[in-house]
């Protein structure tokens, strides 16, 4: 792995809320999400979603953003020190306030048909969200800089941060996308995005991906995708140059778009196969 690169940024930084993929990324992630629901899961859900006045999973998944607090903020990651190599429940999710145990925890309650109708739409809500942060590299790693927050840069002409370029820009420019005013986004792009990619997955990949299972094991899966997205997160700074010339950019959007997009996929398929555990 390079050696962390020093980064220098001329003139103001302007930092953004984090949201993990942006609304355009978890929107990509709950059409692949519905799109691989079987007949059982999609009518409950569509009954769950309709008790606010929801008609698709897109619609909620940038909740759990748009509520975060200063409870709940820890819930959308979980700190594996960058260049550790795998989680530990006591060093990285003290008092399960990280992205895994939350996985599980929302699982289990929308699992429970005693619980309302309400305490399960909001379990849901959380899953839809989680399982799709939980797959953007940069939420499974720290390396005392917030996730890549603090690590300044320059992509593209736009002065941004490591962890923002994962969350959205390297995605936008690969699918050119753009994000509007209060997080607008064009749904009609986005969707034929979302069928693109779910177009473009091996059946071998999808066979794997949506292995039946996850909801029994779903404490140790969710462990494991954190570490596999800590391991992406390696990459991400590995391959950050040492030294910023005018070619930079475009080498790195080429490296990380392929990375992106499969983590895309496999939230996509990995979300569904998980709801149409639970709701069997």
């Amino acid at each position: 792995m390079l050696s962390r690169p020093t980064l220098l940024v001329t003139g103001l930084v302007l930092t953004q809320m984090a949201h993990a993929w942006g609304p355009e990324g978890h929107a990509i992630i709950a059409n692949i999400a519905a799109a691989n629901l079987n007949a059982n899961a999609n009518a409950e859900i569509r009954t769950l979603l309709a008790e606010e006045g929801y008609s698709q999973l897109k619609d909620i998944s940038s909740w759990a953003d748009q509520t975060k607090n200063a409870a709940t903020a820890p819930w959308h990651y979980v700190n594996i020190p960058l260049r550790e190599t795998h989680y530990s429940a006591e060093r990285d999710c003290a008092n399960l306030g990280c992205i895994s145990a939350q996985i599980a925890i929302s699982a289990r309650q929308l699992a429970d048909t005693e619980n309302s109708h309400e305490t399960r739409l909001t379990a849901l809500k959380y899953l839809v969200h989680f399982v799709g942060d939980i797959h953007q590299p940069l939420h499974a790693e720290n390396d005392n800089d917030r996730g890549g927050n603090e690590v300044k840069i320059n992509y593209f002409g736009k002065q941004t941060n490591l962890h923002s370029i994962w969350d959205g820009a390297i995605l936008e420019n690969a699918l050119g996308l753009k994000l509007g005013r209060n997080y607008s986004f064009n749904h009609a792009k986005v969707r034929e995005a979302a069928t693109t990619l779910t177009g473009q997955i091996a059946g071998n990949d999808r066979s794997t991906w949506m292995s039946n299972g996850i909801l029994g094991e779903i404490n140790s899966i969710a462990i494991a995708w954190a570490e596999e997205s800590h391991s992406l997160a390696q990459q991400a700074y590995a391959h950050l140059p040492p030294n910023l010339d005018s070619d930079w950019n475009s080498d790195y959007q080429q490296t990380a778009w392929p990375i992106i997009q499969t983590q895309l996929q496999k939230a996509g398929l990995r979300l569904a196969e998980l709801l149409n555990e639970i709701i069997s």
